[in-house]
């Protein structure tokens, strides 16, 4: 990759996001498709950055890559909600559990022990793009005016989309506690 490119990548999920998000509120089939394949280029990138994990690349990259995936997941879980594709308690559950972890790292950030990246974290991530991946497929698929009620397949990844999210917040809160009482021991 170019270096000057390679210093933008991470941001490119985030810009994506909008556009990804417009598209989904037109509800016309072409549209939902493009919607589709940007999710599916959000998970090729978000894949790439996964395996880039244990090179050299400078932390804020990292972070901002990290930031820039959640911005755009939960950007489409927003819209999902604005079409009624989505309970509202599972927004809820979501966006507490994607709200939460950034924290915890800054805490335990600042008591000398930072938080890697935890396999909970790209679980979630998969999760939530083959949920809103089969959404919007059913969506355009079926035309279903709520594709969450629909198949089954669509309901067991929403369930498992809000069961990672779960996971990934009481991950994040044992390992960022673990941490800082771990700093607060005397040496």
């Amino acid at each position: 990759m170019h270096p000057t490119l390679a210093r933008y990548y991470p941001t490119v999920p985030a810009l994506l996001a909008p556009a990804a998000g417009l598209l989904l509120l037109t509800e016309n089939r072409l549209a939902l498709a493009i919607a589709l394949i940007l999710t599916a280029c959000v998970g090729a990138m978000a894949w790439a950055g996964f395996q880039r994990q244990g090179e050299a690349w400078p932390r804020a990259f990292a972070a901002l890559g990290r930031a820039s995936i959640a911005i755009f997941c939960l950007t489409l879980f927003i819209v999902f909600l604005g079409n009624h594709w989505l309970p509202v308690w599972g927004f809820i559950v979501i966006y507490i559990c994607e709200f939460i972890p950034p924290y915890l790292r800054v805490f335990a950030q600042q008591a000398g022990r930072p938080i890697g990246v935890r396999f909970t974290a790209r679980l979630r991530i998969a999760v939530y793009l083959a949920a809103q991946a089969a959404i919007i497929i059913e969506a355009v698929a079926g035309g279903s005016t709520q594709p969450v009620s629909g198949l089954p397949v669509t309901m067991t990844l929403f369930w498992l989309a809000v069961a990672s999210a779960v996971l990934y917040l009481v991950d994040h809160v044992i390992v960022a506690f673990a941490h800082i009482a771990d700093s607060r021991k005397p040496s």
